[in-house]
């Protein structure tokens, strides 16, 4: 192994939840700006870690009854722009599902997904 410097990661999450009877809510936002030796991290560097742009993710839950779930999750990641001299940036993107939870104790679960990119 060799040491090829020094990792730097400046950043935050925030979060928040909220449950009324059968209805829970939570919502968290990230940003890190991970980098290596002063210069960001890229997807050249998946051995070490890479950088996403500002995360928002958001979650609403329905619990009909004990052993029936319907739940929404929304992650939407915002175009990142801090990269390296000569990198692309990387655009922003979402992603969406839907989950049906069936008998809580066995987990059975139905999923939708929906994922997307930002138009330019």
């Amino acid at each position: 192994y060799e040491n090829i410097g020094t990792v730097d990661n400046q950043g935050f999450t925030v979060s928040a939840g909220y449950q009324l009877e059968s209805v829970a809510a939570t919502i968290s936002y990230s940003r890190a700006e991970p980098e290596l030796n002063g210069v960001p991290l890229n997807d050249g560097n998946m051995n070490i870690g890479t950088a996403t742009g500002d995360t928002l993710v958001t979650t609403v839950n329905y619990f009909a009854t004990d052993d029936l779930e319907f739940g929404w999750t929304g992650r939407f990641v915002d175009r990142l722009t801090d990269v390296p001299d000569g990198t692309d940036e990387k655009i922003g993107l979402w992603r969406t599902r839907f989950v049906r939870t069936v008998d809580a104790n066995q987990r059975r679960r139905s999923c939708v997904d929906s994922v997307g990119e930002e138009r330019v």
